[in-house]
């Protein structure tokens, strides 16, 4: 499972309206549980598959599956993803007020790494 902390996120003018939309401090994590890969990784070079999977935001989980690039290393995996979290049809408030408007989606980027440990299973 990928877990990010919403309330650890920075104070700023810029995360302020997001966090009014997450509801950071009554829903303070998002998390991924991937459940298969589909597409060939190769041994070395970067390689695009569909992850899917249950995406967890604001309370509620949803279905998705969504493109990821990833680069096997030695001891660690690169990934990158970016998908679309429709956050108004997930039951978000609009953002939107008098002089601001934003549109009812927003794209996520995703960039992390991982571990391989030897002998693990799953």
């Amino acid at each position: 499972m990928i877990r990010h902390p919403r309330r650890s996120a920075a104070n700023s003018c810029l995360t302020r309206p997001a966090d009014r939309v997450l509801e950071s401090a009554r829903y303070p994590e998002i998390a991924f549980r991937p459940d298969r890969v589909e597409g060939k990784i190769a041994a070395s070079g970067s390689s695009t598959v569909q992850v899917h999977g249950m995406f967890r935001i604001h309370g509620a989980d949803h279905e998705m599956t969504a493109p990821a690039e990833v680069t096997p290393g030695a001891d660690q995996w690169m990934i990158s993803s970016r998908f679309v979290v429709p956050y108004q049809k997930w039951g978000m408030k609009n953002p939107s007020v008098l002089f601001l408007r934003v549109g009812n989606s927003v794209d996520l980027v995703f960039h992390g790494a991982c571990s391989v440990q030897a002998g693990a299973s799953k």
